[in-house]
């Protein structure tokens, strides 16, 4: 059932439960796609599709049998803080050292939280729990991929039951993913319903929790989740009102969280609009027009999030604190924000825009440059020089 397995040495990415900070190691992830596999069962309304598949996946959570006993069953509890909807249909496989698929399956009291995964034991001390399988089929007609998590019956060989004598006997060491592109973001580390009160039991008085960053990294810092508040912003980072813009930085991400407020609309006043707009509430198109974007709209215990853009075709010469107030509900709920701007680098007057990874160009969707008459850096002054010349023609 299973192909022959290719052993690859990758760059692995490991990340904690609870950390943002990912360190890099040299370990064996072995190929376990599964081709062609009866497990998979994906059925798609496509004439055309070729080729069916199973794979273990490109995240697992490396785990650690404390106790001596071998051949027996073994369960671990992870922490994987996973955004699914329904846990009790979640599919894992299992592997020891050797590679070779164990017997396992998911306990029904697993949550979105913590899950427990119980399998059968060899004679390796640790093992691999993959706990984001999927299927994939492959259309030979146009050349496009159809994909889906597995679900529990599908991920065999499976321990169809756990016996009475199964103990914790193993220990959760970390989780590991195949490449950074496959890394979780700490956007999409959800929050325990319990940390979520405390977080609003420490902040009666405050009807919207804000965070307010720089964007250096937006690839970490995005918001991915809107019905979700990740563990990162609600346990390891207290909501805060105020941020220092670096010379290369060009975007504030705002995140708000609705805590004690059903907000129906959403706007914002800046003190000083020709450095810094708000991309989800004003702005100019490419026409010279205003824009009109949707109103905004945060259900109670919900997430969503501003974009302020620093104006860097303008040369900032001086700090500049600009005040941003927030009105939620047509007055009912306000809050301000304390952005300062540090000015440019004197070495270097030229900003750069191609930082993808600072959002650097996010700001030419406002399009304020267009319609200002003063040149646009980088670019500079072009002059014209006269000069006399003769051309001599022959037929």
């Amino acid at each position: 059932m299973y192909k022959d397995m290719m052993i690859v040495l990758p760059l692995l990415i490991v990340l904690s439960a609870t950390e943002s900070v990912s360190t890099s190691k040299n370990v064996v992830w072995p190929d376990f796609n599964i081709y062609n596999a009866s497990s998979c069962s994906i059925k798609y309304p496509f004439s055309n599709e070729t080729h069916f598949c199973a794979s273990a996946g490109r995240v697992r959570a490396r785990v650690r049998r404390s106790s001596e006993d071998v051949g027996g069953v073994s369960c671990v509890d992870i922490e994987w803080r996973r955004r699914d909807r329904d846990v009790n249909s979640i599919g894992v496989y299992v592997t020891d050292e050797r590679g070779v698929f164990m017997n396992s399956t998911v306990l029904s009291n697993s949550t979105s939280i913590v899950g427990t995964v119980c399998f059968e034991t060899s004679s390796s001390n640790e093992y691999y729990v993959y706990y984001q399988p999927y299927g994939w089929s492959f259309d030979g007609g146009s050349g496009s991929y159809h994909s889906h998590f597995l679900e529990r019956d599908a991920t065999v060989p499976l321990l169809e039951q756990v016996p009475s004598s199964a103990k914790h006997s193993s220990d959760f060491v970390e989780f590991q993913y195949y490449s950074d592109f496959d890394a979780v973001s700490p956007m999409e580390i959800i929050a325990s319903a319990s940390e979520i009160e405390s977080l609003r039991e420490s902040y009666p008085s405050d009807d919207i929790l804000t965070w307010v960053m720089s964007v250096y990294n937006a690839s970490e810092q995005s918001v991915r989740m809107f019905d979700q508040l990740p563990y990162i912003l609600a346990v390891q980072n207290k909501p805060n009102a105020s941020v220092v813009v670096s010379p290369n930085q060009y975007v504030v991400q705002v995140v708000l969280y609705a805590s004690n407020v059903n907000v129906t609309s959403l706007s914002t006043s800046i003190d000083t609009p020709e450095i810094l707009s708000c991309i989800q509430t004003e702005g100019v198109d490419y026409l010279g027009h205003p824009m009109s974007p949707p109103p905004i709209v945060i259900p109670t215990g919900t997430v969503s999030v501003l974009h302020f853009l620093v104006n860097r075709t303008r040369s900032i010469s001086q700090k500049n604190v600009v005040t941003v107030k927030l009105d939620a509900n047509n007055g009912k709920f306000e809050k301000k924000i304390s952005i300062e701007i540090l000015p440019d680098v004197l070495s270097s007057n030229t900003p750069s825009f191609d930082d993808v990874w600072r959002l650097s160009r996010l700001g030419w969707l406002n399009s304020l440059s267009g319609i200002d008459s003063s040149i646009t850096r980088p670019y500079v002054v072009i002059y014209h020089k006269k000069i006399n010349a003769r051309m001599d023609t022959r037929f």
